[in-house]
């Protein structure tokens, strides 16, 4: 209290405005947590249960099976929960398989992604990712151009950015020597991966405010880069 009683008047008024900013900020942003949650509770079928959750777990030594369900009461959310189904379909049983997913919630979008990779494709490895982009506010598929558009990117950004990644995984495999440089340039690189186009197959998710590009390839050949690659390389950071 003396410090107080010591300070001048400016300081004083600085110190009760500068508390008072405070004050507002968190009084904003309990009631935008209250809000949000109230807004997610009103549209969840089931309101015990997050909104993407594991309604089926099949597992063994190797291969994990979660399968996600989209807890929402829209009709938007039937229509998913029935193409996830179409898309898993008989995989969902095979023992050479494994499904997961992600989802992240940023502001009024929920981004969800399903990811499957069967090992027992007789060409190697094959991994696959089927996305959803939903408006929690308007109910709505927030389509690719629009998430876009939301952050300021096009495609052409997109198409940058992933390529941009490919050849610093190409030159890491160099520099591992998993490749040969003078054998296999980057075109070989792209041959093994089975890439033709860095937008077929993409799947775009928003996490954490960025923009992401889960790209599916092949990551498997004769050279044994299945020990380089980890999910982590499937998933491409947009930027300008």
């Amino acid at each position: 209290m003396n410090k107080i009683k010591n300070m001048d008047e400016e300081t004083k008024k600085k110190l009760v405005i500068v508390l008072a900013i405070i004050s507002i900020i968190l009084i904003i942003f309990v009631f935008y947590l209250r809000s949000r949650t109230v807004s997610y509770s009103n549209i969840k079928e089931d309101k015990n249960k997050d909104i993407v959750y594991t309604y089926k777990t099949s597992k063994d030594d190797v291969f994990i099976k979660e399968i996600p369900y989209l807890n929402l009461k829209l009709d938007i959310a039937k229509n998913i929960n029935k193409d996830i189904t179409s898309f898993i379909g008989e995989y969902e049983t095979d023992e050479y398989t494994s499904i997961g997913y992600n989802y992240n919630i940023n502001g009024e979008v929920l981004s969800f992604v399903v990811k499957m990779i069967n090992y027992g494709n007789e060409t190697g490895p094959k991994i696959s990712f089927k996305g959803y982009n939903i408006n929690l506010k308007t109910k709505k598929i927030v389509t690719d151009n629009e998430l876009l558009d939301l952050f300021g990117y096009t495609s052409k950004d997109v198409e940058v950015s992933i390529a941009k990644k490919f050849n610093e995984y190409y030159k890491e495999l160099v520099k591992e020597n998993y490749y040969d440089s003078e054998e296999c340039d980057y075109d070989c690189f792209l041959t093994y991966r089975d890439v033709e186009n860095y937008l077929d197959d993409i799947v775009l998710y928003v996490n954490n405010g960025d923009l992401y590009a889960y790209k599916p390839f092949s990551f498997y050949s004769v050279l044994g880069e299945e020990e380089y690659f980890r999910e982590k390389h499937f998933i491409f950071l947009i930027e300008k």
